[in-house]
């Protein structure tokens, strides 16, 4: 089984979701599309292949916002073609912080500025804790999805929609796939001075995800495997005619804070159809570094 793994840096990694696919049988192929001489200037020329062929793919999170085309320049109407192509033929897609605000977009949702960021180890409702496992999860964005119509909200907190799930398609806000090194690597690459205008000393952020690396390690497979047995499911059909095609754009949000949401909400059960249930408590506690093997391809052009 084939896996397209979209990278957009290089301080990104498959990580803990890259593991468990390998574990499954995925053979992961990693496109790299900003490379790391042009991480401040990303607006370099790539060009992406065809969604046919691929059993699943996966896009990964980004510094940048999906909106922001002067920035991130043409490549991101080319990854949102993708996206659509891939999910109008039912091949299972998996968008990851920016990935899941390319997925809204692409098809048919919008992307605006959070109340306010998230950054660190975030509890999170679930409405079904089998397919998004309440965390605590990493979490490092400043925008967040408004879900395409027809898209079911599967978890939430004070700050934004944290998970929703279309046909077979499934965006997450949070970082299943983070591992400590990644963690470190955004710290050095940009992230100490965001965390220091928050208050977030980023040292004792990089601890805290070595702290956590047990039970990350366990939701993140746990939401791998339901992904792939259940979203991934021939039976969760695309609504091939209400899906349009959408461009980026940014919608303006209210301004002010909140605190994350502590309890959960109702549970369900996956793959097609959800059913209220009782959902169990949030744990606090959450999982090994890495060590994949991936084919890396390099398509970009300066």
């Amino acid at each position: 089984m084939r896996a397209l793994v979209i990278r957009h840096d290089h301080v990104t990694e498959p990580g803990l979701v890259g593991d468990r696919l390998v574990q499954r049988g995925y053979d992961l192929r990693l496109l790299t599309v900003v490379p790391q001489e042009r991480h401040h200037t990303p607006d370099v020329r790539f060009d992406f292949p065809d969604a046919d062929g691929w059993d699943l793919v996966v896009s990964l999170g980004a510094p940048w916002s999906v909106y922001d085309e002067t920035t991130v320049g043409s490549w991101i109407g080319g990854e949102l073609a993708l996206l659509r192509k891939a999910h109008l033929l039912g091949i299972p897609v998996l968008g990851i912080c920016f990935a899941a605000q390319a997925l809204t977009t692409a098809l048919g949702g919008s992307v605006e500025a959070a109340p306010r960021p998230e950054i660190g180890w975030v509890g999170i409702d679930t409405d079904d804790p089998a397919l998004i496992p309440p965390g605590p999860w990493m979490q490092w964005h400043y925008d967040r999805c408004v879900p395409p119509p027809g898209a079911q909200e599967m978890a939430r907190n004070a700050v934004c929609t944290q998970a929703f799930r279309m046909g077979n398609s499934l965006g997450v806000q949070f970082h299943p796939e983070a591992i400590p090194a990644v963690v470190r690597r955004r710290v050095d690459f940009g992230g100490a001075e965001q965390c220091a205008r928050l208050s977030i000393d980023p040292e004792e952020l990089v601890a805290r995800s070595r702290a956590m690396e047990p039970v990350a390690r366990e939701n993140a497979y746990r939401l791998v495997d339901a992904f792939l047995d259940g979203v991934a499911s021939p039976d969760c059909a695309v609504d091939r005619e209400n899906t349009v095609v959408s461009m980026p754009r940014h919608t303006s949000s209210a301004t002010g804070s909140s605190d994350a949401a502590t309890g959960s909400r109702s549970g369900g059960v996956w793959p097609c159809a959800p059913t209220s249930s009782p959902s169990p408590t949030r744990p606090d506690t959450a999982l090994q570094p890495s060590s994949s093997g991936l084919a890396d391809d390099r398509r970009h052009q300066s």
